[in-house]
């Protein structure tokens, strides 16, 4: 739902980590082989007030928040390392690059797309769970960070709910 609300309007909602675990691919490519970790980690949650949302906008949870995120995507490589690449390249020519789509070669960790869960410290306290699942992963071809590894550029979509958690609130300090 998107409602114009200021930022100026929005409150900060103090938050905790309750569980946080990566999803895990292995790939397994001719010449990319390694384990892929992707995450997508809660970093800001804004509570919109209750007098700003119009009443038939209102969800059954009591609460409308914004949030924020910081996606955390890191490669283990068990591949052949290669020279890194003196220059990489800038976001806009990276469109024109060419790029090897390796999303086929994924061998995911069985049910490893898990659900990560903040305790929002609100009254009453709700849980909020969040779900990273990986869209796509494209090699750009012959681009090499100074480890050696390769250069992936990987696409995801996070999901969520809140709900209510009913037991006593929890010390958010």
């Amino acid at each position: 739902m998107n409602i114009n609300i200021p930022a100026n309007k929005v409150k900060p909602l103090p938050f905790r980590v309750e569980k946080f675990d990566y999803n895990r691919y292995y790939i397994d490519h001719p010449v990319i082989k390694g384990v892929l970790n992707v995450g997508n980690l809660l970093n800001n949650v804004g509570r919109i007030p209750d007098d700003m949302i119009p009443p038939n906008k209102m969800p059954p949870e009591g609460i409308i928040v914004g949030l924020g995120f910081q996606s955390v995507v890191s490669f283990t490589n068990y591949g052949q390392r290669h020279i890194g690449s003196k220059k990489l390249p800038l976001p806009q020519e990276m469109a024109k690059m060419p790029k090897q789509e390796l999303t086929n070669y994924l061998v995911q960790e069985e049910n490893h797309e898990p659900w990560n869960h903040y305790v929002l410290s609100s009254a009453p306290q709700k849980l909020l769970k969040t779900r990273t699942m990986l869209l796509k992963v494209e090699w750009l071809v012959d681009y090499y960070n100074n480890l050696g590894d390769p250069y992936l550029l990987v696409n995801h979509n996070t999901s969520h709910s809140i709900s209510n958690i009913d037991s006593p609130q929890l010390d958010m300090r």
